[in-house]
């Protein structure tokens, strides 16, 4: 009975916090709402590390004219920061991602050869396991970025399939979420560019 209701607990903390995350990126998609990007991926970092039991999620966003992934992490301190990773070169486990358009769910970083430990060896911190997923564009099917989320909790246990699915769902709205912020910048800067070209005009 204990254990059948730790599991049930679990399940409705999980249901919650996946609410509270979508609830949170279907806002973004509200017409004439528009948030600067790093404030997107800092709370949804934030939102997915909760709702996988994470110490950190990373939010890689891909430039395709430079074949670089730029991120933005949050961990469990509150703290924000970027890392930048070259994919064609030494970019570990999410440049593989990047690279494969994979999933990669690793138990154990320092047995995989593909993990770059040289964050770890300039901050001191210790990466155990790792859940990497690319996500795309909804309508183009072009790659986006990558999330990965680093030791989960309790330490030392492997992220599960339940992770994986949660992630994967999450994504979607990330997908449009940042899509429908690129386009809707762009729009704003073909309207700002015609007005200017029309001032121009009736000078």
């Amino acid at each position: 009975m204990t254990l059948r209701n730790t599991l049930a607990a679990v399940a409705h903390r999980r249901d919650r916090l996946m609410a509270k995350a979508m609830l949170s990126f279907s806002q973004m998609l509200v017409p004439g709402k528009r948030s600067e990007i790093k404030s997107l991926v800092d709370m949804w970092a934030e939102r997915v590390r909760e709702l996988v039991c994470a110490d950190r999620c990373t939010l890689f966003l891909y430039e395709d004219d430079q074949r670089r992934l730029v991120s933005y992490f949050s961990d469990v301190g509150g703290t924000i920061g970027t890392i930048e990773l070259m994919i064609d070169e030494d970019g570990g486990i999410a440049g593989t991602c990047a690279r494969t358009r994979e999933t990669l769910n690793i138990p154990d970083a320092y047995n995989d050869k593909r993990f770059n430990s040289s964050f770890d060896a300039s901050t001191g911190y210790l990466t155990r396991t790792i859940l990497a997923m690319p996500f795309s564009s909804p309508t183009t099917g072009k790659l986006i970025g990558v999330c990965q989320v680093i030791n989960k909790f309790p330490v030392g246990v492997p992220f599960d399939e339940g992770d994986e699915s949660l992630l994967s769902s999450v994504l979607q709205m990330a997908g449009l979420v940042i899509e429908n912020h690129r386009l809707t910048g762009e729009y704003e800067t073909l309207k700002g560019a015609e007005k200017a070209q029309r001032r121009k005009g009736s000078m």
